[in-house]
């Protein structure tokens, strides 16, 4: 009967730790799948919006340069 406890105790020990693993796995995919991925979107979005207003930018500096050369070649005549 000695042996059979000492069994009992080491199986249950190792259940246990198996059953820790699986509750840590599942605890990481569910993060990969639902958090970081709220994160990686949120940092392409703002990639998107930062690269957006910079060609916004862009565009109305030469709009203006184009309306001022509009307006003096008015002016000269």
């Amino acid at each position: 009967m000695g042996i059979e406890k000492k069994n009992s105790k080491g199986s249950i020990i190792v259940i246990v730790i198996l059953v820790i693993l699986v509750i840590a796995l599942g605890v990481y995919i569910g993060y990969d799948k639902f958090l970081s991925e709220d994160m990686t979107s949120t940092a392409e979005d703002n990639l998107k919006n930062k690269t957006k207003h910079e060609t916004e930018n862009i565009s109305d500096s030469t709009e203006s340069v184009v309306d001022s050369e509009i307006n003096d070649g008015q002016s000269l005549k």
